[in-house]
């Protein structure tokens, strides 16, 4: 069986997201406690759309979501508190995969500007560094 020694966290970017995700912390509660977030478009952001997902033996599985209030003006960076991803569940969900290496991952599922449009996850992606325990 899998234990906490065995489970992964990393970012997820998709190559046309509006929104950097850097600076990923951890700490014993949570996975994704904090992060750092800078908008790379020419377009005022006022939120953004995160999802936590956990590798399973049958592909990926979304275990949580939240929608945060981000206001980022073009090249603005801000870091917000997060608190997503239970290390309480994901330790149980662990258990339940019988892998030996789980990997939890971070990513930007939509991001909504100032103007009233919307940017969606689509198109490739890639993977990030693992969060840093938080100091």
């Amino acid at each position: 069986m899998a234990d906490a020694q065995h489970v992964v966290f990393t970012v997820r970017t998709h190559l046309g997201c509006p929104v950097n995700l850097s600076t990923v912390a951890k700490s014993k509660d949570y996975g994704f406690v904090s992060a750092a977030f800078r908008n790379d478009s020419g377009r005022s952001i006022e939120g953004v759309d995160l999802r936590v997902s956990l590798s399973t033996d049958l592909g990926e599985e979304v275990i949580e979501g939240a929608g945060f209030y981000l206001a980022l003006e073009p090249g603005q960076v801000k870091r917000l508190e997060l608190g997503l991803g239970s290390m309480k569940e994901i330790n149980e969900r662990t258990k339940l995969t019988r892998k030996e290496i789980t990997q939890v991952t971070l990513f930007v599922e939509s991001v909504r500007f100032s103007d009233g449009t919307d940017w969606s996850d689509s198109g490739p992606f890639i993977m990030d560094q693992p969060p840093r325990p938080r100091q």
